[in-house]
């Protein structure tokens, strides 16, 4: 189940890849033609460098913008759904914005988007795997937990299988690596050379500050380099470490950028892996910018055969970062020594599998430790003198973890070279080491090389969906229930089959008829990224391969409202609501009494009986009555009061009252609980002369913790 940042301009010069300025990065463009734009280079081989007058777009005929005259196609000569896409590289980047919106109207465009600023996220006789305790540390705890020995038992690796690494650069000269040049790209120069721009030496020594900076140049363009050896440096030749798949022919793709933490051109990299035969694409980098793009060429290799392994990202979070989260990805999160996720490890149902990354028995000492383009830093600064002058290093994170995945899908695909990405996601998960605190897809945990392997000799492939044809999970904005929606072949006999939903990996419902196309999931938790799964069941009672969607429910909360006294009046509002949206709530007074205000604690919240509530946590307001009667009316003409002036409001309104000082935010929403505008405090009169006449919310955030919401009549 399942579900990079800045980068760089390119000159060439003699071989050499000079690196432009970060701003460069904002002005490389995706663009997809239509089909019947495409002419005849719809079908180019990625790579493939094509002359922008070829290119039937008028924004790129003439000298209106200054597009460089060299054009890269992006296509899968076997996918005919990724044909037409190409990068394009804008020189100037002050007209970025201008070329994009020409294109976007150019009726021979289908789609165009920048190109996403990814971010790196960081027994045999090898005398690193022989003496693993050189020093004190542990340089192979790796290995021993994910069973690594017992998995060589059972299969050694198909040396004709290509493994990709596609990341910031990979050094194929290393010693313990030897990468063949016809095994290596840049998808900035077109180059057979996948390594750190020549700019970066490689000889130097950096200091402490430096890693506290992250100004280690030669270490920061390691990442690729440290990924490649720990899927496939060599095995038995006498040097360095023991890889998991040493002995795979290893491909190097270089998309690094800047100061080696930035990715760009990943779609292109990816392309010209697939284009060129790699069977399993590793991608330890990302962020949450989804790529149209990026996600054609995936989908469609991944249809075709080609495993994507990509880390989940280092933030803690549970938020989707990409590549990892397509769904045709295996998303690897990262675990420590203990087989616990890892503190800095993303996390949620997208996450697939864990797989060391993280801190080794010694914890403070003991990282990933694999091959490098610098001479060690990090170890030799940290005063392991052993290590001083030699090519290789520690490193720590998710970019950490997936390459361990992807060395051992390479070695389940030598085993069966018939597995596509379903049936790999469900090996792993299903074969996977329990996890004390996972917190990743339900029914996985960590990574087990040999089980693995061992599953793979009985896996009995699931079959194709005679009918279901497609599923997607769709929830309107303020909607706390998602809706699973499929698509069937009306024109096959489908009265012996039914539908089992799972949600992360956990049964929902089953027995759902064909026929009905919809299934809503009332049972479904907010702050979650939930994946749903939908497959076909037949007479004979076995389930056919998984259809695939996400969906992120926001964080929910709950809104309590209560009457004081309780038979002064009725209110209204309550309940369950999306974080960030508004609520409205309503006091009604009974016969003989009046209502006074909203109160929220001991601090009034509105004077008027009908008003807004921003959920940002669970809140509890109790509208306040009185006796009609009574003249007691000191206490809420006592609080501090808010108001908006003036209201109805043409182009501008201000904040007046006791509390106007304590504001820190305004925002805006309609009543539909859509934000439209916010402005920090201070602003003094808010423009809002661009909206529609109407009624809209306004939610003050006030430096005290409460949220008043006011209703702002717009004429």
């Amino acid at each position: 189940m399942n579900k990079i940042k800045n980068g760089i301009g390119i000159i060439a010069l003699s071989g050499l890849a000079l690196f432009a300025e970060d701003v460069m990065a904002q002005s490389s463009l995706y663009v997809k033609l239509r089909s019947n734009g495409e002419k005849r280079v719809a079908a180019l081989k990625a790579g493939t460098v094509v002359n922008r007058a070829s290119l039937p777009v008028k924004a790129l005929a003439g000298e209106d913008f200054d597009v460089d005259d060299r054009v890269v196609s992006l296509g899968l000569s076997f996918a005919p759904k990724t044909h037409g896409w190409y990068r394009l590289q804008c020189n100037d980047p002050d007209q970025i914005g201008e070329l994009l919106d020409s294109l976007s109207a150019d009726p021979m465009v289908e789609y165009v988007e920048k190109v996403p600023i990814r971010r790196v996220f960081s027994e045999p006789n090898d005398p690193y795997y022989q003496d693993s305790a050189v020093e004190g540390l542990n340089m192979r705890w790796h290995l021993d937990l994910i069973h690594a020995s017992e998995a060589w038992d059972m299969c050694q690796v198909n040396p004709n299988l290509k493994v990709a690494v596609v990341d910031n650069a990979v050094w194929g000269e290393h010693e313990d690596l030897q990468i063949d040049t016809m095994y290596q790209y840049n998808a900035f120069t077109g180059e057979r050379n996948s390594a750190p721009p020549d700019t970066v030496d490689n000889t130097v020594d950096c200091s402490a500050a430096d890693f506290v900076q992250r100004t280690c140049a030669a270490y920061n363009w390691s990442h690729g380099t440290h990924g490649a050896g720990l899927i496939g440096a060599l095995n038995n030749n006498g040097i360095g470490i023991a890889s998991v798949a040493g002995g795979v022919t290893l491909m190097g793709v270089s998309c690094g950028a800047n100061d080696g933490l930035d990715i760009l051109n990943t779609g292109e990299g990816i392309a010209y892996a697939v284009e060129n035969g790699a069977k399993v694409i590793n991608m330890s980098f990302g962020n949450s910018e989804f790529s149209r793009a990026e996600h054609a060429i995936i989908r469609e290799a991944a249809n075709a055969g080609v495993i994507f392994v990509a880390s989940a990202g280092n933030d803690g979070v549970n938020d989707m970062t990409y590549p990892a989260a397509y769904p045709e990805v295996i998303s690897v999160g990262s675990c420590d020594y203990d087989k616990n996720i890892s503190v800095f490890s993303n996390y949620g149902g997208w996450v697939d599998i864990l797989a060391p990354g993280g801190y080794g028995p010694n914890e403070s000492s003991d990282y990933m430790f694999s091959t490098t383009f610098c001479r060690s830093q990090d170890l030799a600064t940290s005063g392991y003198e052993e290590f001083a002058g030699k090519y290789y290093d520690r490193m720590l994170g998710t970019s950490m973890a997936a390459p361990v995945v992807s060395a051992v899908v390479a070695l389940m695909l030598s085993q069966d070279s018939t597995l596509d990405y379903r049936d790999v996601r469900s090996i792993l998960m299903e074969s996977a080491q329990p996890s004390l605190t996972s917190g990743i897809a339900e029914n996985s945990g960590v990574l087990d090389a040999a089980e693995a392997l061992r599953m793979v000799s009985t896996y009995v492939k699931p079959y194709e969906p005679v009918c279901l044809q497609s599923m997607s999970v769709m929830k309107e904005e303020g909607d706390l229930v998602p809706d699973i929606y499929w698509n069937y072949d009306h024109s096959v006999d489908g009265s012996q089959v039914s539908l089992r939903l799972y949600r992360d990996n956990l049964l929902v419902a089953d027995n759902i008829p064909l026929d009905a196309e919809c299934f809503s999931d009332s049972t479904a938790q907010g702050g979650h990224v939930h994946c749903y799964e939908l497959c076909e069941v037949n007479a004979d009672g076995k389930e056919s391969y998984r259809l695939m969607d996400l969906v992120d429910m926001p964080e929910q909360h709950n809104l309590f409202l209560t009457a004081s006294p309780a038979e002064a009046g009725i209110v209204s509002g309550a309940g369950m609501y999306e974080y960030g949206s508004v609520a409205v709530i309503i006091a009604e007074a009974n016969p003989g009494w009046k209502f006074d205000y909203w109160s929220m604690g001991s601090t009034m919240f509105s004077e008027m009986d009908s008003t807004g509530v921003l959920i940002n946590s669970d809140s509890r307001l109790t509208a306040m009555f009185s006796s009609e009667t009574s003249n007691e009316d000191a206490a809420a003409s006592a609080m501090p009061a808010i108001q908006l002036m003036p209201n109805p409001a043409d182009d501008v309104f201000a904040l007046q009252g006791a509390d106007a000082g304590l504001v820190d935010e305004v925002l805006l929403f309609n009543t539909q609980g859509c934000l439209l505008k916010s402005w920090p405090a201070g602003e003094g009169y808010y423009e809002i002369g661009e909206l529609e006449s109407g009624l809209y919310m306004v939610a003050v955030r006030m430096k005290d913790g409460r949220n008043p919401v006011l209703k702002l009549m717009v004429r």
